[in-house]
């Protein structure tokens, strides 16, 4: 393979057609001779900061090619502005849809470099996989099942941040610990706008040092590398890779973009600039100085004015009124809190509009803080309402971003009299940014290199100290599964702001039945999906509770009504009960929006909107026969049919009359199951959908479904996993001793199922004409069935991984090897950190167990200190995150074993 560390040029060229800025080549250099990244990116906005993403590719492609030096195999880029993730999700995925076309050339040898780091030389989507962490639910964890695989993560602070601190938000507990141990080991981040993310910065140091200090073992795979990308410049680093004003001597298309003209305009307006909600004055100011700017660069190819205010009403307004002017085809309204699906609607209809293609026939952008940061906008000019001086830096970057125009005006509206607090900016921040632009001077240049060299004034810190992690801190947060007295405020290691009102909640409308009881059974198989979440605070979500609570808006039959979805799903009785973290749905007839837009106000008619439909999972509703199931109303033949009959009853009603070739699943809630008459709602869920759930596959064989019935016995399940993770941890490069244990753990992590309750259990469920064999099974053949588990022994909350470790230490004795494989059995469905649900006793009944298990079983849960030492004593040889990571690894080859029918 001839791909070397020179073939950087051509590779980026190839992406998007002209070479790499020298600073970029610095960066690379430095990555693939030191194998870790520098502490600090310092570039002006503008120079290609988002190009981190092409650099982490091609540095693991060398890696892979054998020429580079082993480097983190996971990149996150973390940004404090939610639509932004999208922006470099989407830059991350057309990356990724490049390499996967790729026939020949230099793309072709990096992404067969790259592919060949994973256990899957090609997966769906190609050998890069991009991920999203923006808020809800993902639909999509399959990112967990492949710890080799050369990664970009695209998330905001909070969802990154939480899910490093073994927290995440919206996701299982059982989840947790395969997320903290995959983003604080083999992993880089890069804070983007560091500035505005200090303490989130920070805690991302302190786990890069506790890491780095305990999880030795592991070595050569690297722990947590944290980079901080700004554009506004910080004090001496050690480890700093910078533009430089030599560089604009080669590269001549960076020189104009950072110094091409950009000349401010200042417009005072008298008061205080506070806005309303309705039209004001206020609002006819803005509206006016965009249509002056909109006069004057008509004729350019890409004419739109950017309009940029501070708060969401403001925008609306603003939106409203151009359009009134010029008509609605001709403005844009974007800002941060919208769905992803309301945005991509945007994004369909006008091409380009969020890139430096532009669209056309949008004259007018009005934006939120939104499009400060990391988003390629080239508009022709810009209004903006002051801001502090860094964000006001920010929001210049979008306008002639490339360079191409020979100077473009920003014009600042800057009130005239006293300043005042303006959420989410102080007033001393705002009145140091207007005694700046006095300074600067209406007619005064702040192209980016001007701005880099004299920088302005940065926001004050919004805490008065800021908070470090400490081990002890990170044991605490590592015990997922205990039921503490009162849980860790992550916000005090993740926020900048320490306002709880201002913490994250996602927000969903749905269109549910009227009775209560069925729309919570409907919203437990319908998980929430992140298209249809609008990112929300704290504060914004309980405004709407309150609304739905006391009935505004209730169209239909239903009373008034929210509902928070978690591992359960409960009504609410007051607003106060939203925390941060929490997914709320309320009533699609719930008005929450103005021009898609998430407001405090919003209009009291009007169409309501649209709802997400998403082809994973499908409700059917009464009297509902125009889906691909023709003519069959399953509400009324489902009726009276039980959960555990509802498969068959349905495979016989639709026989081959199906969409596609995949089968579907039947879901109805068992307190529906009897007397109703017909059902208020059906479910058919995708089984490749089915499949990807965790807890699902740990008794359950798709293979069933997607084919012909196979049996998975127990012994050949436990030697592919074995295999399969004794694969995985060569391929990251593990050293052979955490190999071994990871392969006697996969050998042992379910022996537990040799329980005979669990046998018959299994046995109950399968309903296949394969004879089920006198070996103990892994899976059943067909979908787990509440009923046969009642029907067994078994008592409620056994675990047969619990029974697992006990077999495993019973066979391999009490060393650190078998510690460690103990450690990795018990842990092996995110359960046991740090308790199991039964004594010795409770969990091995009556039953025969081979010579010493139950002996196992005593010192482990019975006796002395059992279970706990073997936490501590794996705690302190690899760290609460290297341990993490070894069980991810673990849990990917069973996950990815089971997802496989064997």
């Amino acid at each position: 393979m001839s791909i070397a560390v020179s073939a950087f040029v051509p590779f980026y060229k190839a992406l998007y057609g002209f070479v790499p800025f020298q600073w970029q080549i610095r960066l690379l250099e430095h990555v693939v001779t030191t194998g870790k990244w520098p502490s600090v990116i310092d570039a002006p906005t503008g120079a290609g900061k988002s190009s981190v993403v092409d650099i982490h590719v091609f540095a693991n492609a060398l890696y892979g090619a054998g020429v580079g030096a082993r480097v983190p195999r996971r990149l996150a880029t973390v940004v404090n502005r939610r639509a932004l993730v999208d922006s470099q999700f989407d830059r991350a995925h057309d990356l990724a849809e490049k390499l996967q076309d790729a026939t020949d050339g230099v793309l072709a040898e990096a992404a067969s470099a790259i592919a060949s780091m994973s256990f899957q030389l090609r997966h769906e989507g190609g050998p890069l996989r991009v991920v999203s962490l923006r808020g809800g639910q993902p639909t999509d964890r399959t990112w967990v099942d492949d710890p080799g695989a050369v990664m970009i993560i695209a998330a905001t602070p909070d969802m990154w941040g939480s899910r490093l601190m073994f927290r995440g938000y919206a996701t299982s507990r059982r989840a947790r610990p395969r997320d903290a141990g995959l983003l604080a080991i083999d992993s880089v981040v890069v804070v983007d706008e560091a500035h505005l993310s200090r303490q989130l910065a920070r805690t991302a140091e302190n786990v890069s040092l506790i890491a780095a200090a305990t999880a030795a073992p592991l070595h050569p795979v690297p722990t947590l590398n944290v980079v901080s990308s700004t554009a506004t410049r910080v004090g001496p680093v050690d480890e700093r890779v910078s533009v430089e004003a030599g560089d604009f001597d080669v590269d001549r298309q960076l020189a104009r973009r950072m110094q091409t003209t950009k000349t401010l305009s200042i417009r005072h307006v008298p008061g205080p600039g506070r806005e309303a909600p309705t039209r004001s004055r206020y609002t006819d100011f803005l509206t006016d100085q965009a249509l002056e700017l909109r006069g004057a660069v008509s004729e350019d190819a890409k004419p739109t004015v950017l309009v940029i205010v501070n708060r969401r009403l403001t925008a609306a307004a603003v939106a409203d009124a151009l359009a009134e002017r010029v008509g609605e085809e001709r403005v844009a309204c974007w800002a941060g809190r919208m769905r992803p699906m309301d945005l991509k609607s945007m994004r369909d209809d006008r091409p380009g509009i969020l890139t430096t293609a532009g669209h056309r026939d949008t004259w007018f952008l009005v934006a939120t803080q939104t499009a400060e940061v990391g988003v390629d906008l080239d508009c022709a000019a810009m209004v903006t309402e002051l801001a502090p001086g860094s964000a006001l830096a920010q929001r210049f970057g979008r306008v002639n971003r490339l360079g191409e125009r020979p100077s473009a005006t920003v014009r600042v509206v800057v009130p005239a009299g006293e300043l005042a607090d303006a959420p989410p900016y102080a007033a001393k921040d705002l009145e140091d940014a207007r005694e700046w632009l006095a300074r600067v001077g209406d007619g005064g240049d702040v192209c980016p290199w001007r701005l880099h060299e004299s920088p302005p004034p940065v926001e004050r810190d919004r805490r008065l100290a800021y908070s470090d992690l400490w081990p002890g801190d990170a044991e605490l947060l590592a015990r997922t599964t205990e039921d503490l007295f009162e849980e860790p405020d992550l916000a005090f290691w993740l926020r900048d702001d320490l306002d709880d009102e201002q913490s994250p909640v996602s927000l969903v409308l749905r269109q549910l039945p009227d009775d209560d009881s069925a729309a919570a059974a409907l919203l437990t198989q319908t998980p929430v999906e992140a298209p249809e979440v609008f990112p929300a605070t704290v504060a914004e979500a309980r405004r709407v509770v309150d609304r739905a609570l006391a009935g505004v808006s209730a169209g239909g039959g239903h009373g008034p009504r929210a509902f928070k979805v978690d591992d359960e799903v409960a009504l609410l009785s007051k607003s106060t009960d939203v925390r941060p973290g929490d997914t709320i749905v309320v009533d699609h007839d719930q008005r929450v929006a103005r021009r898609n837009v998430l407001v405090p106000e919003p209009p009291s008619s009007g169409p309501l909107q649209p709802l997400w439909s998403g082809d994973m999972t499908h409700v059917v509703w009464p009297n509902d026969t125009s889906s691909w199931i023709a003519g069959i109303d399953l509400c009324a033949e489902l009726a009276g049919v039980s959960v555990d009959d509802a498969q068959e009853v349905f495979d016989a009603l639709v026989g081959d009359n199906r969409q596609d070739d995949r089968r579907r699943q039947v879901r109805i809630a068992p307190e529906l199951s009897d007397g109703v008459d017909p059902l208020p709602w059906v479910v058919l869920q995708r089984n490749d959908a089915v499949a990807l759930d965790e807890t699902v596959r740990q008794t359950w064989s798709p293979s069933s479904a997607l084919g012909d019935p196979v049996l998975v016995l127990l012994d050949g399940h436990q030697q592919a996993v074995a295999d399969r993770a004794e694969k995985m941890g060569g391929q990251v490069g593990l050293p052979s001793d955490v190999i071994a244990a990871l392969r006697d753990a996969g050998l042992h992590h379910d022996d537990g199922k040799k329980s005979p309750a669990f046998q018959q259990m299994l046995r109950d469920v399968s309903q296949s004409p394969v004879p089920i064999s006198a070996d103990p099974l892994a899976k059943s053949v067909g979908s787990s069935s509440q009923r046969a588990r009642r029907a067994s022994s078994l008592r409620p909350g056994w675990r047969h991984e619990q029974l697992s470790a006990a077999y495993a230490l019973a066979e391999l004795g009490t060393d650190d090897h078998a510690a460690i494989v103990a450690r990795l059995v018990g842990t092996s469905h995110g359960h046991g950190r740090p308790f199991f649900p039964h004594g010795a006793l409770g969990l091995v009944g009556g039953e025969g167990l081979p010579d010493g298990v139950l002996d196992a079983a005593s010192s482990l849960y019975q006796t002395g200190g059992g279970w706990s030492e073997v936490l501590e004593r794996t705690d302190e040889r690899y760290g609460v995150w290297g341990i993490a990571y070894l069980e991810a690894v673990l849990r990917a080859a069973d996950g990815t074993v089971s997802r496989e029918g064997s």
